[in-house]
């Protein structure tokens, strides 16, 4: 790390093998100011795969620290959908990918030295608050696309079966590719109150930190 004024580390002995592939693709790593001058190698890579792109991105050999909120943010602020094949994806596409997710990553990097996250010892003026709570994102976790207003959906399909925000307005699918709702087995009516400006209320998920973490409220 190039502040290791930051960040805390454990040490363990590990396979010289594996310190030498995690050297080799340091370059790659989301989060470096770097990233951008290996953009056409990222790009080559992706070019090869022949899975979607939601589970390519997340692969660690080709793109290192990406995880799901970065992925989520940078296929929105890109336009691609995430069951898209990587191989029917233009050069232009995968470009932009791999730049969206680096631009967030940056963001969330510098927010964290901001707030002290990860610091042995937090800086006199760091926020108190957890860096994730204070990252704006537009499609993770959201309802509605604040480009469009259109409802954001959420899957869980790909090998990684990882969680995946996105609107399919404004990252267009593929012609075969249609959102299907599935009906569940029981369904029951919950009468919602009305909120105090008149509108009927929304059951959603609220992601406290501590014990209530992830209830539905």
């Amino acid at each position: 790390w190039e502040d290791h004024n930051f960040y805390s580390h454990l040490y363990s002995v590990v396979d010289f093998g594996y310190v030498h592939a995690v050297e080799h693709r340091r370059h790659r790593d989301i989060a470096t100011e770097i990233f951008s001058k290996w953009t056409d190698e990222v790009v080559s890579m992706v070019r090869q795969r022949d899975g979607y792109i939601v589970d390519c991105i997340m692969d660690q050999t080709i793109m290192p620290g990406v995880g799901n909120i970065i992925k989520c943010e940078g296929l929105f602020n890109a336009g691609v959908h995430p069951l898209r094949k990587c191989k029917s994806l233009s050069n232009e596409e995968l470009r932009s990918v791999a730049q969206e997710l680096n631009r967030f990553a940056l963001m969330w990097y510098h927010l964290c030295k901001r707030t002290g996250e990860g610091a042995p010892q937090a800086p006199v003026n760091a926020s108190a608050d957890h860096s994730e709570k204070l990252l704006p994102k537009d499609c993770y976790g959201q309802l509605e696309c604040p480009k469009c207003g259109q409802e954001v959906f959420c899957i869980k399909l790909g090998t990684r079966q990882r969680i995946t925000y996105f609107c399919n307005m404004c990252q267009p699918p593929d012609n075969h590719q249609r959102p299907l709702r599935r009906k569940h087995k029981l369904e029951r009516s919950l009468p919602l109150p009305l909120c105090k400006c008149g509108k009927p209320a929304r059951m959603m998920h609220v992601f406290h930190y501590g014990r209530e973490h992830g209830r539905i409220f």
